[in-house]
């Protein structure tokens, strides 16, 4: 066995070991996501308070006031909070009880913070005030609106979409 066999024999062991390593390592950790929910408040009390209606897990859903769906109560809502929210999310209010939009108004959020958290219970019908692309709060953008009536305690649907993970 000559010397320059040898040599190519143990470059070929030492390519396999490192090889073998590097495709036997763990996989990278993943990305953390969110565990947040998107709480729906009634109307404000005299003394300034927000009693809740109901929390909405946020995740992939949608939200049927009319059939009690989270312990939501229909056309009770006046305003919403988001705590602890994946960014890149989209959010729809809507009057239309199947979240489908025909009704009074439907609004388009998207979150634009990773986590998004807001520090205020937001009107619902302070998302009027604003055109589709304006940042309503940090953290949150309104990407689309149509307001054709009352939004005043009118909501009937939540939908929470998430975005695929990259």
């Amino acid at each position: 066995m000559s010397i320059c066999n040898l040599k190519f024999g143990k470059l070929a062991v030492v390519l396999v070991l490192v090889v073998g390593s590097a495709t036997a390592s763990e996989p990278p950790p993943q990305k953390p996501v969110a565990q947040g929910n998107l709480v729906i408040y009634d109307k404000r009390k005299d003394n300034g308070d927000w009693p809740v209606n109901c929390s909405i897990p946020f995740e992939r859903t949608v939200t049927n006031f009319p059939d009690g769906d989270d312990g939501c109560t229909n056309d009770e809502a006046y305003g919403f909070k988001i705590n602890n929210a994946e960014s890149a999310a989209i959010v729809w209010f809507d009057d239309n009880g199947k979240c489908e939009g025909g009704g009074n108004f439907r609004f388009k959020l998207r979150t634009i913070k990773n986590p998004t958290s807001m520090t205020e219970v937001m009107p619902l019908d302070a998302l009027d005030q604003y055109s589709a692309g304006q940042v309503v709060t940090p953290g949150l953008q309104l990407i689309e609106k149509n307001v054709d009536g009352q939004i005043h305690g009118k909501l009937s649907c939540v939908e929470i979409t998430m975005s695929p993970l990259p």
